[in-house]
């Protein structure tokens, strides 16, 4: 059995997917809402159909799951009886102390965690969710008795409290890479799907600037998005091998994007047209600030304009040299940005 945190996010819950229904496993999923799993796993839900069309990368099927490689198609109400059958759902927050999530991890194999925030709240902060909830991770399997952790990280990490995300992001990895354990460490650049992600904030940033639409240093920052199915494969992948325990990779998919290409792309496949203005990103400062006084969830905050000053890319070819297989390109897997709601303003 393997233990997911997070498993009812954008990526825990594919990684979920994937484990119970392609690698036949058991899977234990760890959320603060568990029941959200259940809800957002429709029978005609896009996820569910991405998953069962994965080929199995061959982890030894756990004795009381459903076994590797269901027979294609599976029909979407047996694939969901067999989700019931094989996961189980937890209530629980990374935040919690260390052995009460020991008590989660009891029975388990393996852990796969994806916790982690992109934006803070009065609650939820960076220190508290990314940094100590990755130390509760590891000191709860330190009680529990697990060694394999795969880690879900960033690129672009650094030792650099004025970039506050990436900071605690960087933080997390230590506890991690300094926690005794069989660890892996991915750091991708941005995921994309169709859940709330990057792109969305892409479109929700073009929707609030009809006609001409400002590009912070005229949108020259670089990089490497990679689809959130290869992503889970490259999960897949980390648990199966050996070879990966102890490693920390930087991970994308196989080409790099500037942030005005991504603009330029997203319009196209929507349809829309935009007039691209460079504005230089002390002058676009004020507006993200007006913007996050404004609005609940605003396209972009201070700390992430200030990220742009970091690189977000690897080598192109990253995936491929470590792994053995090319993740798909962006353009491949970017048609869901079509649906995305015309006066979307955060889901």
């Amino acid at each position: 059995m393997i233990l997911v945190t997070g498993g009812t996010g954008f990526i825990g819950r594919r990684i979920v997917l994937r484990l119970a229904l392609v690698e036949g496993q058991r899977v234990r999923l760890l959320s603060r809402d568990p029941g959200r799993f259940w809800s957002e796993v429709a029978p005609s839900s896009r996820a569910l159909r991405e998953a069962m069309s994965a080929s199995p990368v061959g982890l030894i099927p756990d004795p009381a799951g459903p076994g590797a490689g269901p027979k294609r198609p599976l029909p979407p109400d047996d694939a969901l009886r067999t989700l019931r059958e094989v996961v189980e759902t937890v209530a629980g927050d990374v935040r919690d102390d260390p052995a009460r999530l020991a008590e989660a991890m009891k029975g388990t194999q393996a852990v796969v965690h994806t916790v982690a925030i992109l934006r803070e709240t009065q609650r939820r902060t960076f220190q508290s969710v990314n940094v100590e909830g990755t130390e509760n991770v590891v000191k709860a399997m330190q009680r529990a008795g697990l060694r394999r952790l795969v880690h879900l990280s960033a690129l672009g990490t650094v030792n650099a409290p004025r970039y506050r995300y990436i900071y605690s992001k960087w933080l997390g990895e230590q506890a991690v890479l300094h926690g005794g354990l069989d660890h892996t460490v991915l750091k991708p650049s941005f995921i994309y799907g169709d859940s709330p992600s990057f792109l969305d904030n892409v479109v929700q940033t073009i929707n609030m600037a009809p006609g001409v639409l400002p590009l912070p240093d005229g949108g020259r920052a670089l990089f490497q998005p990679l689809w959130v199915e290869d992503l889970v494969t490259l999960i897949m992948l980390c648990l199966k091998d050996n070879r990966h325990v102890g490693q920390s990779y930087e991970i994308g998919g196989p080409e790099h994007w500037s942030l005005a290409e991504i603009y330029k792309l997203v319009l196209r496949v929507r349809g829309q047209r935009r007039v691209l203005v460079p504005v230089l990103r002390s002058l676009f400062l004020p507006g993200v600030v007006f913007t996050g006084l404004a609005m609940k969830n605003p396209p972009a905050t201070p700390d992430e304009l200030k990220q742009l000053e970091v690189d977000n890319y690897t080598d192109v070819d990253a995936v491929q040299r470590i792994f053995g297989f090319k993740p798909g390109r962006l353009e491949e897997h970017i048609d869901y940005v079509r649906e995305i709601e015309a006066g979307w303003t955060g889901r």
